[in-house]
């Protein structure tokens, strides 16, 4: 399966992918690990004596974009493990058994049996908000706590505003997605942000990075991904481990929605306001500081 339309779409966004880990400011290394579905590419940094931190992005990115505010930050803390979904635009290299029968929880069990980890928790933005809670349920005696970014909590009435969440992705995308200029990028990612906007627009290299992932990324490539909802007891099990962040002025993510599903199923939650989808980049200081409290 192709994850970039074209062979030179996809060195022009490696490349500026590159530029992104160095521009994280904390130092780091790359390392590829065998799953069941292909190669996972991980980006590793921090002291290696501090506890993990698992990394996932969300759809249509990759960790060297989403993580570039908050790396820096977090590694102060912890051994950030960050994550390039299978299908994402990120250096992971799906293989032919990933087209026949993708297994979310499968896969994220082969990652941490590839990095060997015993213990360590996870954080994770819009649909790596929904791997995070997958992993904890999938693995519970391996994950110590979860955060839960630009999402809401896995459960059939959360699911059941999937129609709702499909008319959001619209009017995110639309009608700019269908042109894929600069202009129609930067259109988009000022949607994607609240007040803080110059977190993307003003940031020259993420806004390039932005676009070229608009330009060359195949969204097909993840749609092999199948999602599941949380039983109860699955949901009952995650109280005392997650907490869930989400901005006021997210156009995916409805906040008194989202502060319903909260108060439903009795969990640990804080919404931002003024902040939109972009979450972690509008305010990396303040979801640093939530992660670390929380996880500490």
């Amino acid at each position: 399966m192709k994850i970039f339309k074209t062979e030179e779409g996809r060195r022009a966004v490696l490349e500026s992918y590159d530029r992104l880990i160095a521009s994280w400011g904390v130092q780091a290394e790359e390392r590829d690990l065998d799953t069941s579905y292909g190669t996972t590419h991980a980006i590793l940094a921090g002291d290696v004596s501090r506890p993990p931190l698992l990394l996932f992005h969300g759809v249509g990115d990759n960790s060297a974009l989403m993580w570039v505010y908050n790396a820096k930050g977090l590694s102060r803390y912890y051994r950030l493990i960050a994550i390039d979904t299978m299908g994402g635009a990120g250096k992971s290299r799906p293989d032919e058994r990933y087209g026949k029968g993708f297994d979310l929880s499968r896969w994220l069990g082969d990652v941490l049996a590839a990095l060997e980890i015993r213990k360590t928790h996870a954080a994770g933005v819009s649909y790596g908000c929904y791997h995070v809670q997958l992993l904890l349920a999938s693995f519970p005696e391996k994950i110590e706590r979860i955060v839960g970014l630009a999402g809401s909590v896995a459960a059939d009435d959360h699911h059941a505003s999937r129609l709702r969440q499909m008319v959001n992705m619209m009017k995110l995308f639309m009608p700019e997605g269908l042109f894929p200029t600069r202009k129609n990028a930067m259109r988009i990612a000022k949607k994607m942000t609240g007040r803080n906007a110059d977190a993307l627009l003003g940031n020259e290299e993420l806004a390039n990075h932005f676009w070229l992932l608009m330009k060359h990324y195949n969204m097909q490539a993840q749609m092999v991904h199948k999602r599941r909802t949380l039983e109860q007891d699955e949901i009952t099990a995650m109280r005392d481990k997650a907490l869930f962040l989400v901005g006021d002025a997210d156009l995916l993510v409805s906040a008194s929605s989202f502060q319903q599903a909260m108060e439903t199923h009795t969990m640990r939650y804080k919404i931002f306001p003024g902040a939109g989808h972009a979450l972690n980049a509008e305010m990396p200081d303040e979801v640093n500081a939530e992660i670390v409290k929380f996880c500490r």
